[in-house]
């Protein structure tokens, strides 16, 4: 079986995957919010932004989507690099100006993946004190409930909606 290093760790593939698949399935945490085994990779979120060491030392190492970067024999891959942590610092940092901080009340209580990911990737503080923009939720029928205020676009409701459910 072909391997891929992650922060110096081997980590073992099937042919046809990509970075995230390989290092999820060998249970190597690299953020992400919009990839799901189901769907089809869309590197939407921007959130599992790793570093790759080039072949060539005189090149420099470059930024890419590990849901998008097909996992190839040799490849060397950080997840910690400074480079791909401020990409995600400055995602979940997005995310969360127009986000509600209603956690309490909230109905993933306690078990949301956009909290998990904000105290591990995220700025400890906001910067932006404006008003928070306010959104209508969209009917997307009887097996999807789309609350806009909370929604990261992930686009993983509206790819099943589509792929799945049939919807256009």
């Amino acid at each position: 079986m072909s391997t891929i290093l992650i922060d110096g760790c081997a980590i073992a593939f099937k042919p046809g995957d990509n970075i995230l698949r390989a290092a999820l399935e060998a249970d190597v945490e690299i953020p992400h919010f919009c990839y799901h085994a189901a769907l089809d990779s869309l590197g939407a979120c921007r959130l599992c932004a790793v570093e790759i060491k080039p072949k060539n030392s005189n090149e420099a190492p470059r930024l890419t989507m590990a849901c998008l970067e097909p996992a190839k024999e040799g490849l060397e891959v950080s997840v910690s690099a400074a480079a791909a942590q401020q990409v995600r610092r400055h995602v979940i940092e997005l995310l969360m100006i127009n986000h509600p901080h209603d956690c309490p009340i909230c109905d993933e209580g306690g078990e949301c993946h956009l909290q998990e990911m904000t105290v591990t990737c995220g700025p400890p503080y906001r910067r932006y004190r404006g008003r928070k923009r306010t959104f209508t939720n969209q009917d997307l029928g009887p097996l999807i409930h789309h609350e806009m205020n909370r929604c990261i676009t992930c686009y993983r409701c509206t790819r099943f909606y589509q792929d799945y459910a049939l919807g256009n």
